[in-house]
């Protein structure tokens, strides 16, 4: 997006239109009717294709796309420059999503436990249920926290990222619940 100050708008009804200086001193054309709401998208400021209410005023900030026009370039969508601030301190003031990760270690009998592996990292957690399904049968869990037999033994357990480093943490998968079918 770019940034301008509107110039000049003319708010007669069959008219609506005015010019932006752009960051260059450069003259841009807009539309009223291009105006567009500006609200906190997932990771950026976005357009939202809502129409304004509020018309520009001379001296107004106005952040925009530039492209072309008729009669050469236009700014289209455009908004309220308060807006896009607004929506990214928004964005600004979110928490980083967590982001876990599952460790799996393998001890064959008589030798020292194997190198921790890792089996899945991320801060999805659908993603995680999607491949490693958790369920209240531990048998039918492949993350099951222990399993062991005569001859072997795997430890998997999760892990969260902090700013310290990897720690501990229990498991973020939901676990998966069934519903009775009803008697009649």
């Amino acid at each position: 997006m770019e940034e301008g100050i509107v110039k000049f708008f003319d708010s007669r009804d069959n008219k609506r239109f005015g010019f932006i200086i752009d960051e260059n001193g450069k003259e841009i054309f807009f539309h009223f009717n291009d105006g567009e709401n500006i609200i906190a998208g997932k990771e950026d400021a976005v357009f939202s294709e809502g129409k304004l209410r509020t018309e520009p005023k001379k001296g107004d900030a106005i952040v925009f796309i530039r492209t072309p026009g008729s009669k050469g370039p236009k700014a289209s969508p455009w908004g309220f420059a308060q807006d896009y601030d607004r929506a990214t301190m928004e964005i600004d003031s979110r928490s980083a999503p967590d982001v876990f990760r599952v460790m799996k270690q393998t001890t064959v009998c008589g030798n020292a436990p194997g190198k921790p592996e890792v089996l899945w990292e991320g801060s999805d957690i659908r993603l995680l249920c999607a491949k490693y399904p958790r369920t209240s049968d531990h048998r039918m869990d492949d993350l099951y926290p222990t399993f062991s037999c005569g001859d072997f033994s795997h430890q998997v357990w999760f892990e969260i990222e902090t700013e310290s480093g990897w720690m501990d943490t229990k498991d973020p998968r939901p676990v998966e619940t069934r519903r009775r079918p009803k008697r009649w």
